[in-house]
This record gives structure tokens, C-alpha cells and sequence, in this order.
């Protein structure tokens, strides 16, 4: 869960992600984020745990192939409002007409301005080089709403009108993911914060079976408008998997950060991340496990060093 407290400024507050497996209960979540549940067909259902105010900033969360779905609660009892907030593209020269999910928004920061939608998925059952997708990650788009439930897609400049594709021969080659946004220090735009998944094959833990695009790593862009990015730190991974033995040796994914004192934005930040951590012995299954890194100050956090704790 993305730090969403009322203390940061509404700017550096992206609507939270929660994200969790399948055949898990539904989440018990606090009043500032949606309870969200994953059912065996992937679609997504979430419900706000108190009445939507005008500007209140909407908690989406996503897993799954197919949308998001909100209703807003009063007393306890679900409205729905207009259903899907977003599904995959029903129209040709899409890029996201299997998956789009995990979305990251941002509120307008004043009257007038748009909400702002990031999201990942892809068209189809491949990633880059006709590799087999077995997440629903692939490419990353833009979306904008005047209110916060009706999006309208932006065309990007890239494959079928995404934002952000994997790179020609870096380690983020078969498939990527946006994962966290933040305004710049500077004022001239965003940055982001992206899963990316090298053709490197990777045991999956407990087995032996290996897969192209499972050994994933954080990476960074910026962009003046949201919707044209460029890679940072020379295209280089910002966050990379621990060494042999270490319960992140497998990927270092889905990185999320945020201020470690609100009060000083200039100050040190956190990014949290997660990763399979591979069996303890033989016969017992890997298991999910989240990590925390640190970074000196605002202005390297796009290129770190960013320190493990």
C-alpha cells in the first residue's frame, strides 16, 4: 500500500495500489483506500468505504485481465456509479485490448485540470520477441478523466498508442510496467517509476522450469506531459535483484516511494518493493515478500543509489 496520508501534499499523492493474489481473502482496509477483491476470473471489483466527495481523489486498484470496476458506499449500502472505470480496448489499433490494469492516478492539483491515469497491460498473449506472457504486464498507456470515473485513452507515440514500450537491448527488453508517478521537484513535469523484465531465463523458485521475462528490476522516465517519456538514468536499473541466496534474488519489481518525512520533501525517500522469495527448503512454495530501500535525497531518486534496508 502506497503511503497516502493527508500530510503529503495532494500532488505527491498518487492513488494508492493494492495488489494481491488470487484465492486470497477480500482486503480489511482503512477509510483512505478502496476495499478491493480478486476473484478466480480476474476481474476487479472495488467498493470507496465512504461517500465520494467532489474532489475526492479515487483509490483504483487492479489485477487481472480485464478492468476496473467502483461504487461508492453510504451507510454501508454499494451504489454502483457507471460500472467499468476502464477495460481493454474494444477498437482497433490499440494497444491494450487484452489487459489494462494497476492504474496510477493522479488528482488535478486545481480547478479546471484533468485527472491523470497510468496504467499497464498489452494486446495479445506475447510479449516482445514472440515471448509467452505470463503476467499482464507489456506495455503502458495514458488515460484522462474531467471527473475521475470517465476516462477517455490518449494516443502515446509508441506501438498502437502507447507510452512506453520494452527497449530495444536493455533489461527491460520483453516486457515493462508502470508502477508509481510523482510530479518533479522542478515543476516541469513527471516522473515515473516502471517494472522491466529482461530476456535473461530465470528459474522459477522451487522449480525448474525457466522464463524469459521473470528476472524484473525497477527502472525510471520522465516526461514533460505524461504522455512522451524518456528513460533515465542511461536507461539503467535504479533497483535490481539481491545476489544469490538473498530473498529478492529473483526480481526486485513494482517499485513505489514516497517521502520519509512529509514535512521534507527535499529530504530522504522510501521506495517500497516486492519480490518471490524463493522456498525456505525443499517441498514448500516461494512466497511473496515486500522490501524497503532508501535514497539521501529528492533529487536522485531517479537515479540513485538507492540502499536496501
Amino acid at each position: 500500500l502506497h503511503n497516502s496520508s493527508s500530510s503529503v501534499p495532494r500532488s505527491l499523492r498518487p492513488v494508492s495500489m493494492i495488489m494481491h493474489m488470487a484465492f486470497t481473502p477480500p482486503l480489511a482496509l482503512p477509510a483512505t483506500v478502496i476495499h478491493a477483491t480478486h476473484a478466480h476470473s480476474r476481474r476487479i471489483h472495488a467498493r470507496v468505504l465512504r461517500p465520494l466527495t467532489a474532489r475526492e481523489p479515487l483509490r483504483l486498484s487492479a489485477l487481472g485481465r480485464s478492468s476496473v470496476r467502483i461504487a461508492a458506499s453510504n451507510s454501508g449500502i454499494e451504489h454502483p456509479l457507471d460500472g467499468l472505470v476502464l477495460a481493454p480496448s474494444l477498437e482497433a489499433g490499440w494497444w491494450d485490448k487484452t489487459a489494462c490494469v494497476m492504474p496510477v492516478v493522479l488528482p488535478p492539483e486545481s480547478e479546471g485540470e484533468m485527472w491523470k491515469m497510468w496504467y499497464y497491460g498489452r494486446s495479445g498473449k506475447i510479449w516482445a520477441g514472440g515471448r509467452p506472457a505470463f503476467l499482464p504486464t507489456g506495455l503502458c498507456g495514458y488515460a484522462e478523466s474531467h471527473d475521475g470515473l470517465d476516462w477517455k485513452r490518449v494516443k502515446g507515440p509508441l506501438t498502437d498508442g502507447a507510452i512506453l514500450e520494452p527497449s530495444e537491448s536493455g533489461l527491460d527488453d520483453v516486457h515493462v510496467g508502470v508502477s508509481d508517478v510523482h510530479p518533479l521537484a522542478d515543476g516541469t513535469g513527471y516522473g515515473m517509476l516502471y517494472l522491466g523484465g529482461g530476456s535473461e531465463a530465470v528459474a522459477m523458485p522451487g522449480t525448474a522450469a525457466t522464463f524469459e521475462g521473470l528476472r524484473m528490476r525497477g527502472f525510471s522516465a520522465a516526461s514533460a506531459d505524461g504522455v512522451v517519456w524518456e528513460r533515465q538514468n542511461n536507461g539503467a536499473p535504479i533497483l535490481e535483484p539481491g545476489p544469490e541466496g538473498e530473498w529478492d534474488s529473483v526480481f526486485a519489481s513494482w517499485p513505489r516511494m514516497f517521502p520519509e518525512d512529509p514535512s521534507n520533501l527535499d529530504g530522504s525517500w522510501l521506495m517500497t518493493y516486492h519480490a518471490l522469495q524463493p522456498p525456505a527448503k525443499e517441498g514448500v512454495p516461494p512466497r511473496w515478500a515486500a522490501g524497503l530501500a532508501r535514497c539521501e535525497t529528492r533529487e536522485s531518486i531517479w537515479s540513485g543509489p538507492w540502499e536496501k534496508m
